[in-house]
């Protein structure tokens, strides 16, 4: 997090490290920004993620902005390194094969555990919290009886249920994302596939104030998803 600037929103790439970067304004004074190196990988450390130190965040910043300096990085995309208030390294992880099945007898898989997301539309947090929305609904209208009794008649329903609307819900957004992400590293690895998708970036801004892509993530009610799927469906009475 560093203080906004005049960037707004930008993918920079570079096609000398093949890396790229998403900058993003998320309050009055305020800009996030990623920035993405790729990895062998056999050298990729997924397990090696957290918020830093104020001191090793600090020091990482300042060696990626060496990085990015000598690999010929305009100043302006270098600055908000040396401001950088929270920083956070992530190790990335998906699960290969992907789970057809998020619930294991009375253990309900949510979040990351269920379906570990690329970073590229930030939805990772939202799908979890998903998840933990329709969850509630459903052992809630599912699993209490009119003396607010929690019974387990209904549980396995209620799973199900909760596996025939989370899972297709997170392939979608985990789709788009692992496009997104491929997309971008096209672009720091040719140039005429970055003139042309910098083009469609700068026209789907100046119409959207964003990406349209973004929209199937922002645009869902998890809370009417379920209410209609329930009103369809059929379920005894505790």
């Amino acid at each position: 997090e560093v203080a906004a600037d005049d960037i707004g929103i930008c993918f920079p790439t570079s096609l000398t490290t093949k890396c790229h970067g998403c900058y993003f304004p998320t309050l009055d004074n305020e800009q996030c920004f990623q920035l993405h190196f790729p990895l062998p990988e056999s050298l990729a450390d997924q397990g090696n993620w957290g918020t830093l130190s104020d001191k090793v965040g600090k020091e990482e910043c300042r060696r990626l902005a060496q990085q990015l300096e000598a690999d010929g990085w305009d100043e302006k995309y270098l600055k908000p390194l040396s401001h950088v208030t929270h920083a956070v390294r992530i190790g990335f992880c998906q699960l290969k094969p992907k789970l057809e099945h998020w619930v294991f007898s009375k253990v309900v898989l949510v979040g990351d555990a269920a379906h570990p997301p690329v970073p590229y539309t930030g939805q990772g947090a939202q799908m979890g919290l998903e998840d933990a929305g329709t969850l509630a609904i459903l052992l809630q209208r599912l699993c209490l009886d009119e003396n607010g009794k929690f019974r387990l008649d209904n549980f396995d329903d209620a799973m199900k249920i909760y596996e025939q609307i989370r899972i297709p819900r997170v392939a979608e957004i985990c789709q788009v994302s692992r496009k997104w992400g491929d997309c971008q590293q096209q672009r720091s690895e040719s140039k005429r596939s970055a003139r042309v998708t910098e083009e469609k970036i700068r026209r789907d801004v100046f119409f959207h104030e964003t990406l349209p892509k973004l929209f199937p993530g922002v645009s869902y009610d998890y809370k009417a998803h379920v209410a209609e799927v329930l009103n369809a469906r059929p379920i005894k009475e505790l």
